[in-house]
């Protein structure tokens, strides 16, 4: 049992975005929309809504067969979640109900989907399962490390090529697919029979490696801990690689790295020790496999195993967390959008003298 702690932490968002199109983006795409969003809305409902956006695309990429629609609908789906991951922080600005809870609403399914997104475009692009794998691991073992700085340091870094940078690339990419000609280009064989959109993959997961090098060697205090996670992944990867199911790869790697960083935003916000990663999965999966023991039927209880600890850690913090949650934004008196902005522009300050 996890026990509430003493002294929750006094809340504050400290974030370092160097991104380069986040602020074009929030001010000529999100900040027109927000006037249409009655204050009386919580923010944690405007996050939660706008996650179903990616459900429907991740379930639309896997069971849309061969219409050429969905490479239209999908990044739709796709854009509608982004704004409203934007629609949601600037909610709870203007209504001055920033709380340790929306963090953890935002972020921790900002994790679920990380992995997604992967999903989505490998999917409509049928991509092999092992780069697949590979891609999932990569790009899981990159956000871990941003919450492990945050842990760490209390900082959120976005470099300047970020997520919404890769999104709206990969939002490009598959629209563009609609079109016959670029969809057979980028279906051709490069080198054993590796095609364009995968090699496009691999050099994506070569500059997230990168990336999460240059978040290690800035952090400086990589711990045993976060070392037994990226063992462990790279356990998981050693199975699921052979094993060549990227759908059954997608859920493992992707629980298995939610209760992970999932445990540092919850200890980060309510000031609860940090963890270790999950040392069961690592270990049965491996023996299960190599020895050949009920494989299938031990990846169904790792599977359910995980999704319990991934509840649990939801349950926890949101306990801890609850009397942040509203149902209404109560009645105050409304603050305007250039007090937003300028306290956006406050938070990149601080980011610039911090570089």
């Amino acid at each position: 049992m996890i026990e509430k702690p003493t002294i929750v932490p006094e809340y504050k968002y400290r974030v370092k975005d160097y991104s380069v199109v986040t602020p074009w983006f929030r001010d000529t795409i999100v900040r027109p929309l927000i006037a249409y969003i009655p204050r009386w809305i919580p923010a944690n409902h405007i996050t939660i809504g706008s996650n179903l956006f990616m459900f429907a695309a991740l379930l639309l990429s896997l069971f849309s067969g061969e219409n050429r629609y969905v490479f239209l609908v999908v990044p739709i789906l796709v854009l509608g979640y982004v704004i409203g991951d934007h629609l949601d922080g600037m909610q709870a600005k203007r209504t001055g109900t920033s709380s340790a809870l929306g963090e953890f609403f935002d972020h921790f399914l900002d994790i679920f989907n990380n992995g997604i997104l992967v999903m989505i475009v490998c999917s409509l692009m049928n991509v092999s399962p092992w780069i697949t794998i590979v891609c999932l691991t990569v790009s899981y073992v990159a956000h871990s490390a941003i919450f492990f700085e945050q842990l760490k340091t209390g900082w959120l870094v976005f470099e300047k090529f970020g997520a919404l940078e890769a999104v709206i690339l990969i939002l490009f990419i598959i629209s563009s697919l609609y079109l016959v000609p670029v969809h057979s280009f980028l279906l051709f064989p490069v080198f054993s029979q590796v095609t364009y959109f995968e090699l496009f993959m691999l050099v994506s997961a070569a500059i997230a490696v990168i990336t999460w090098i240059k978040t290690l060697l800035r952090i400086r205090v990589v711990n045993a801990k976060y070392i037994s996670f990226f063992l462990a992944m790279i356990v998981l990867i050693a199975v699921l690689i052979p094993v060549g199911n990227s759908l059954t790869a997608f859920a493992i790697i992707s629980l298995f790295s939610i209760v992970y960083i999932g445990n540092n935003q919850r200890s980060h916000l309510t000031g609860l020790p940090e963890n270790w990663p999950d040392f069961v999965v690592p270990v049965i999966l491996p023996l299960s496999f190599y020895a050949d023991f009920y494989f299938e039927n031990i990846t169904t209880v790792v599977l359910l195993y995980l999704a319990g600890r991934v509840i649990w850690i939801a349950f926890t913090t949101i306990s801890i967390l609850r009397q942040y949650w509203v149902w209404r934004n109560p009645e105050m008196k409304p603050s305007t959008l250039e007090s937003d902005s300028e306290l956006e522009q406050e938070v990149l300050a601080i980011s610039s003298k911090n570089h």
